[in-house]
């Protein structure tokens, strides 16, 4: 199995993060795909993966949230700071990047959200990176995916990570370059437009994902997730898709290998 988006560096990990890691191990987690939010998690997250734990793949980029409490007159040295960064060894991916009406839109107005999403684009296409798309909140997916139609995403692709937009706007998103990410809303009995967009996907698109520390699956909830617990978010693709969950287990960890190079 392949945890394909887990923020293992976030502090609500750090406390027990060998036993965090031990357990994902000992349930067949054979990698994990961790994307940075802000600047100043990169480092802490590459030497993570490269000292603690070198099964783990970090993707670097610059999250919505991250601009709420950065000022807008130091985008350009972020985005230069971004593009040392994304080409150093071991580099997976380009993000987290995306849209978010959740967050300060005074301090992060959709329009510079999408100035950094554009540079985030262009340097995965210039490196040959896929792309670690976030969408959330009201309008999010609809303008996402216009901003994505008018502009080419590179030949390496992306992915939209925990999909939560419905099934009609993935009909659009299928004639993108993007594969689909689900996390512990797969297992949700009440999460119907998740479960339907999970049938929709094709199986060589198809991904899972913790997005650990959040979006716990059941039976676990309340609490905190963690990569373990990727089985029972697969058991979920497996029970919406009426398929099984070793064929899902094997089909989603095949299509994280290939998207982000892991060998």
């Amino acid at each position: 199995m392949i945890d394909s988006h887990c923020h293992l560096d976030d502090p609500r990990l750090a406390a027990d993060r060998a036993q965090v890691l031990w357990r994902a191990r000992a349930r067949g987690v054979t990698d994990i795909v961790v994307p940075a939010v802000d600047r100043a998690s990169w480092a802490r997250l590459r030497e993570l993966c490269a000292t603690g734990a070198p099964w783990c793949h970090p993707a670097v980029g610059v999250h919505p949230v991250a601009l709420v409490d950065a000022p807008g007159g130091s985008d350009e040295a972020l985005l230069d700071a971004l593009d040392t960064e994304a080409r150093r060894p071991g580099t997976v991916g380009i993000g987290e990047c995306g849209l978010d009406t959740t967050v300060d839109l005074g301090r992060a107005p959709l329009a510079r959200q999408e100035r950094i999403l554009s540079a985030q684009l262009d340097l995965a296409r210039a490196l040959g990176l896929p792309l670690v798309l976030h969408a959330r909140g009201p309008g999010c997916y609809v303008r996402l995916l216009d901003f994505l139609e008018a502009r080419p995403i590179g030949p390496a692709g992306g992915v939209l990570h925990s999909y939560g937009g419905g099934a009609e706007l993935l009909r659009r998103y299928l004639e993108l370059p993007l594969s689909f990410g689900f996390a512990g809303p797969a297992t949700y009995v009440t999460a119907h437009k998740v479960r339907s967009s999970i049938r929709m996907v094709p199986a060589a698109l198809l991904l899972a994902e913790t997005d650990a520390p959040d979006q716990t699956p059941e039976p676990h909830r309340p609490g905190r997730n963690e990569p373990a617990f990727v089985a029972e978010v697969i058991a979920g693709l497996a029970a919406a898709r009426g398929e099984d969950p070793v064929g899902v287990a094997q089909v989603t960890a095949q299509n994280a290998r290939r998207l982000f190079r892991l060998g």
